[in-house]
């Protein structure tokens, strides 16, 4: 009666723990399922990473856009301020040679009236001193009258170049203010044309690296579904919650298909394959203290200990 219950006992723990056929190949299973969560938790930290080293080049060409942008305000806002410095020097110079014309032309006046003054005199002189000598004498008179004349015309000629001379001196400071116009014009023509191309430039890079950043972020969120349902299965796994089936001598658990995430896409895997070879690459030439390997080991044991 004793021999026969151990039997049974015996029976019923072989059946428990199974032959030693059988725990291996569960372990086998197991050691596949954990490495292929353990590659799939990689790469979603490597395509993180990216994500992440993307956001800061997009945020550092953004600060570089703004600085530039900021730099060419300034260069117009320095053109501006010279062209407004020079537009006040020309008016300031306008205005004196405006004074100067007016005092030269109150000096002439007065030099005039100052001659006409003197000659009037001179005449009414000789003319009381003409009325009081006899007539051969009055031939003086004529003469003086003619000298009036000269005078006059002398002074006619005087005026008439000095007001071309003012004409002249205006014309100038027109021509030069004109052509400081033109100057400043082009210039901020220039600017304004850099600035456009400029900010045109930056509209498609900053429209292209959205784009990119939008579908990596998409990719990053799908890994990350995709490693947490792995992680799920496995843990459900571990704890029976799966039927496993004998066939051929070979057991094999019977997953829902509700909770598997069925195969990545060929498009998404040629991505990451991609992006984990420039990573990789990016390691090699940027040698760190934690490589690539290492990070992907602690992106693996934490997502193990997170299932435990």
């Amino acid at each position: 009666g004793g021999g026969s219950r151990g039997t049974s006992r015996g029976s019923r723990m072989a059946s428990v723990l199974g032959t030693p056929g059988e725990t291996a190949n569960k372990r086998a299973m197991e050691a596949t399922q954990a490495a292929a969560l353990a590659e799939a938790q990689s790469l979603s930290q490597e395509m993180r990473d990216k994500f992440v080293k993307k956001n800061h080049e997009f945020k550092a060409s953004q600060e570089a856009a703004r600085k530039n942008e900021e730099r060419l305000k300034k260069e117009i806002d320095d053109v501006r301020s010279k062209l407004s410095r020079s537009q006040e020097d020309a008016s300031t110079a306008a205005q004196t040679l405006k004074m100067q014309r007016m005092e030269e032309a109150e000096r002439y006046e007065r030099e005039i009236e100052q001659l006409k003054d003197h000659n009037n005199k001179l005449l009414n002189d000789m003319d009381s001193a003409l009325r009081s000598v006899p007539d051969k004498l009055k031939v003086d008179s004529d003469r003086l009258r003619s000298a009036k004349a000269e005078v006059e015309r002398s002074l006619e000629v005087k005026d008439k170049e000095l007001a071309t001379t003012l004409k002249k001196t205006a014309e100038g400071k027109d021509r030069a203010l004109g052509l400081q116009k033109e100057q400043y014009e082009f210039w901020l023509a220039k600017k304004n044309e850099e600035l456009r191309a400029f900010g045109e430039d930056f509209a498609a890079y900053k429209a292209e690296k959205t784009s990119q950043l939008n579908a990596m972020e998409k990719q990053v969120l799908y890994l990350f579904d995709y490693c947490n349902t792995l992680a799920t299965m496995i843990q459900n796994f571990e704890r029976g919650l799966y039927p496993v089936y004998e066939k051929s001598g070979v057991k094999s658990a019977q997953f829902p298909d509700k909770s598997k995430p069925g195969p990545m896409p060929a498009e998404l895997l040629r991505d990451l394959q991609k992006y984990k070879k420039r990573a990789e690459d990016f390691a090699r030439a940027h040698p760190t203290a934690i490589t690539s390997a290492s990070l992907g080991r602690m992106v693996s044991s934490a997502g193990l200990q997170g299932a435990g």
